[in-house]
């Protein structure tokens, strides 16, 4: 996911009016601008998942042009998150989702060792259970079931549009030259 910050029309104009090189800190510093802007709304979608994203987000500046883009897994999540529709692995893994029992839903199932999988006879469904300590014990409810894929989630439009990025370029321009 990325957001490319072409300002080429105002900056050809800036070139008949500054150096080259203003030019190149005005470019360098709008993208600055719009990764602040895109990082403080990364750390709005959660305590787990806000920073993950955060991190994943980088900027790259090339001539009339600077880049802020996410990248790698935790990308992805951002752009799942920005778009909606259903949580797929991206390796072809079997997601463990928490279910209403699990009190531990910031812990991912592979993070844990005290759990055994237990299959469904009648649904075809997979589930993940507390390991049982001793023979009598009871299994209790299930803490995770397994699933290829979730259903549809809402989208959460988090990653600035066009005119977010004229604004910051304008607020930008205005407060530097």
């Amino acid at each position: 996911m990325q957001v490319k910050t072409d300002l080429s029309p105002l900056l050809k104009a800036l070139t008949d009016i500054t150096a080259p090189d203003e030019v190149a800190s005005v470019i360098k510093g709008v993208t600055d601008e719009v990764y602040k802007e895109t990082r403080a709304r990364a750390l709005k979608l959660g305590s787990r998942l806000g920073p993950r994203i955060a991190r994943s987000l980088r900027t790259t500046v090339s001539g009339l042009e600077g880049e802020v883009l996410a990248s790698g897994a935790d990308g992805y999540v951002g752009l799942h998150i920005h778009q909606g529709g259903p949580v797929r692995s991206r390796n072809g893994k079997i997601l463990a989702i928490p279910t209403k029992w699990n009190n531990d839903k910031d812990k991912f199932a592979s993070d844990r060792n005290d759990l055994q999988l237990i299959k469904s006879k009648r649904k075809n469904r997979a589930y993940l259970f507390k390991k049982l300590l001793t023979p009598g014990e009871v299994l209790g409810r299930p803490l995770y079931v397994l699933t290829p894929r979730t259903r549809p989630q809402r989208p959460r439009p988090w990653w600035p549009d066009s005119k977010d990025l004229d604004t910051l370029a304008e607020k930008f321009i205005r407060e530097n030259l």
